[in-house]
């Protein structure tokens, strides 16, 4: 099953000013500010924007790690 891109930052390069971008997804990242068990969904566009802002990482995280 395919999922569309769930990037919702306003401020991201890719849609700027939109509220949801309209590509599909291609990886998932996790927050690190939290235990994020799901993950998001991001288009290859999306992922770099959201792995620079420092609030996503590529590695699920660890039970207990925060």
């Amino acid at each position: 099953m395919r999922t569309k891109c769930e990037c919702a930052d306003r401020q991201c390069p890719v849609h700027r000013g939109a509220g949801k971008c309209v590509h599909w997804a291609i990886e998932t990242l996790y927050r690190v500010d939290m235990y994020d068990r799901t993950g998001t969904a991001f288009c290859g566009l999306c992922v770099q924007d959201a792995s620079e802002s420092g609030l996503f990482s590529d590695e699920a995280p660890q039970r207990g790690a925060l």
